[in-house]
């Protein structure tokens, strides 16, 4: 467990040195099984989060965001059942992938106004930045490919090698997704965040286009459970003691649970932040300069809209009249220094869990939804042969009361079905269908194959077949116009 104090700034530099001897010698680990192995690569993956955490500590737009970036891309590719050496790289990867922008001015990162083409540039080489800062590590893991190519689109739209569809690796194809759901969450300095809903809305609007549809299914339900698990929105931590490096330490460990975490000096500072953010439990020392714990709580306590805020005290006193003092005047419970850091985590889930109401209800279906209006099915047919995807396809037309299921299996169409129709004439049928809802579920195969020609094939003879009827229409309606035979006028 971690513990605060001197030691802390000592870091195992032994564990260190033996894993990078270890990933010199060996170019990957296959099996992970022997525990001292296990023990050094934990070790690693944790301190390099650890370290991520500290570049980001005092970043207003990005402290935390690399650590929630890597828990869900771990998440995805757990659920995609890849291998461990995958999961490991893309873990790894996710972690080290903004490395780069250490090389980029802070002032372009923070800029409000429209960058110009050369400040973007400068951002956009920040993947083969961290590339070449990583060279000489030779790591045991595959993240380059992650990291290269994680702002590659799945049309082919994306930098810096414009790959698309499967070309781009899937570890790349995984952090692309997570990536941007984090970014669009998280306030930047040209505009405000987007809640998580509305997140998800756009990510589901760009698969196929930006993101690998079968991803952001998965995406999916990896999101609702975490939403499912985190209520609402962040929970609000307020951190108030004397001591700076008691404040990193505590932040550092709440922000990677997902907590937003305000700290401050004395009690006069933390009522200014209170009063501009309300947090959801405050954690304040005893003894401090200008404005003490227990003023602090005394005074929060006299002001209706603030005396409901949870309060835990923390002490370098052991006096038991102390701790009853300060849960006299209303704390939810009295620690005292030195503290075991996931000891005070758990107090504070606890509480803010007992406390809190259930905000949310993320059940929704599953799968990736849309209208034909954005995204016809020639559109989809030709996203999912791209891709070499296995899904159903659910599509229902605005203009007609039946509906319509496609079926593909490594992006090839093995099944149609629409009410009286089934094989190429219920695909030929829905390929008139230019409004209404769909639905793509990955992973679902038809036990029934009633279709033998290729997805292009059976799109190419489609549209050609839709020209022919338009064709055919179009000359009835010139016949109907042009006036009718018969005798001259004499």
């Amino acid at each position: 467990m971690l513990h605060y104090g001197a030691s802390d700034y000592i870091l195992h530099l032994e564990d260190l040195r033996r894993l990078l001897i270890h990933s010199t010698m060996k170019k990957g680990l296959e099996t992970p099984e022997d525990p001292e192995e296990m023990r050094i690569k934990d070790f690693f993956f944790n301190l390099t989060d650890l370290l991520v955490g500290i570049l980001e500590i005092d970043d207003k737009y990005f402290s935390g965001n690399t650590h929630t970036v890597m828990k869900l891309s771990r998440q995805i590719a757990e659920r995609m059942g890849l291998n461990r050496k995958m999961i490991d790289s893309i873990t790894l990867g996710s972690l080290l992938r903004d490395l780069g922008k250490i090389g980029v001015k802070q002032q372009i990162l923070n800029e409000t106004r429209e960058l110009t083409e050369d400040e973007l540039m400068s951002i956009k080489d920040h993947c083969q930045t961290s590339l070449k800062l990583l060279k000489r590590l030779n790591l045991p893991w595959r993240v380059d490919q992650v990291i290269q190519h994680h702002h590659e689109s799945y049309d082919g739209s994306g930098y810096p090698s414009g790959l698309k569809g499967r070309e781009i690796p899937l570890g790349a194809r995984i952090l692309s997704v997570v990536d941007s759901y984090v970014a669009m969450t998280t306030d930047r300095p040209y505009r405000k965040a987007m809640n998580g809903d509305s997140a998800v809305e756009e990510i589901q609007q760009k698969a196929g286009t930006i993101y690998d549809p079968e991803v952001v299914e998965i995406f999916l339900s990896v999101i609702q459970e975490d939403w499912k698990r985190n209520a609402d929105s962040k929970e609000r931590l307020l951190v108030v003691d004397d001591e700076k490096y008691i404040q990193t330490l505590i932040k550092l460990h709440m922000v990677n649970e997902g907590f937003e975490v305000m700290t401050a000096e004395n009690g006069a500072e933390a009522i200014m932040l209170i009063k501009q953010k309300r947090p959801s439990l405050i954690v304040s020392d005893v003894e401090m300069p200008l404005m003490d714990g227990y003023t602090l709580c005394r005074a929060l306590s006299q002001d209706p809209a603030f005396s409901d805020i949870p309060f835990i005290f923390l002490s370098s006193h052991k006096d038991p009249d102390d701790r009853i003092q300060g849960l006299r005047l209303g704390a939810m419970d009295y620690i005292t220094k030195p503290f075991d850091l996931e000891e005070l985590s758990l107090k504070i889930n606890t509480l803010l869990k007992r406390e809190k109401k259930i905000r949310r209800d993320p059940d929704k279906e599953s799968g990736i939804k849309g209208r034909l209006e954005d995204m016809p099915l020639q559109d989809i047919a030709q996203i999912l042969n791209l891709g070499l995807k296995t899904a159903k396809v659910e599509i229902h037309p605005d203009t007609e009361e039946n509906h319509g299921e496609v079926f593909f299996s490594r992006g090839e169409v093995t099944a149609a079905y629409t009410d009286g129709l089934d094989g190429e004439k219920a695909f030929n049928r829905m390929l008139h269908w230019n409004a209404g809802n769909f639905k793509i579920r990955h992973g679902i195969q038809s036990k029934v194959m009633n279709i033998a020609k290729t997805t292009m094939g059976l799109l190419m003879d489609g549209v050609k077949l839709i020209d022919e009827e338009n064709r055919d229409r179009d000359m009835q309606t010139t016949e109907e116009r042009l006036p009718s035979g018969g005798s001259s006028a004499r």
